[in-house]
Formats: structure tokens, C-alpha cells, sequence
């Protein structure tokens, strides 16, 4: 049997003051980001690459072509994930709001991905020395 409908009350008009959550802290840190899953996993990710470069850095078969490839590529990738930390960390993307910082941080991320690929793909030749 239907009664009607129904009306769903809330605590909050649309007109009135709205109870939102505390403000951001004034500093120019941001805390709470630092905190976040995602900054977390921009650490693992420049640690990782980190650790990758040192691997093939101390390697005895560097003078391949696709090593030095794989060295430039892992260096480009954590100076532009380490770019991107600190523009959320700093609140950098509130003064630049030209830039879409969402679509820019996927744009790196397919960057990165893509330049990954491709360094599995070069053959393996000596570099003249």
C-alpha cells in the first residue's frame, strides 16, 4: 500500500548557512594531502623509479642503448611525478589556474606509461664509445 509520497527532511536548507567541514589550514603546506593516498602512492612510485635507476645505473652492461634509454627515461619521470608533488603539496595549482592539473597529472601518468613500453622495445646494441 502507498502512503504518499514522502518528504525527506534535512538538517540544512538550501538558502541557509551550511555546516561544512573546518576551514584549510592558512600555512602554505598542505597536511592533509601529504596524508592522502595519492600523495602516498607518488612517494612509492619516485622511490621506485629511484630504485630502478640505481639497478640499472650500477649494472655492468650499461653501454646498451636501451639502458641509457631506460636511465633518461626514469630520471624524466620522477623530476615530472616529483613536479606534480610538489605543486599538491605546496598548493601551487590554486594561483595556476590555467591548467587543468587533474587532465595534466593523467597526461603524465600515459606519458609515463607510454616511454616505459617503449624502452622494453629497443634492441639491445652497443653505443660507439
Amino acid at each position: 500500500m502507498s502512503r504518499g509520497p514522502r518528504v525527506i527532511r534535512t538538517d540544512v536548507s538550501s538558502g541557509g548557512a551550511s555546516i561544512s567541514s573546518p576551514p584549510p589550514d592558512p600555512g602554505c603546506l598542505d597536511r592533509a594531502y601529504a596524508r592522502s593516498c595519492t600523495a602516498m602512492l607518488k612517494v612509492v612510485q619516485m622511490v621506485l623509479l629511484l630504485i630502478a635507476f640505481i639497478c640499472i645505473t650500477s649494472s655492468v652492461w650499461t653501454d646498451y642503448t636501451a639502458y641509457s634509454y631506460f636511465e633518461i627515461v626514469t630520471m624524466c619521470d620522477f623530476v615530472m611525478i616529483l613536479v606534480f608533488y610538489i605543486v599538491y603539496l605546496f598548493r601551487v595549482y590554486r594561483m595556476l589556474t590555467c591548467i587543468n592539473w587533474p587532465l595534466a597529472d593523467v597526461a603524465v601518468s600515459c606519458s609515463v606509461i607510454l616511454l616505459s613500453r617503449k624502452s622494453k622495445m629497443l634492441p639491445f646494441e652497443k653505443t660507439k664509445s
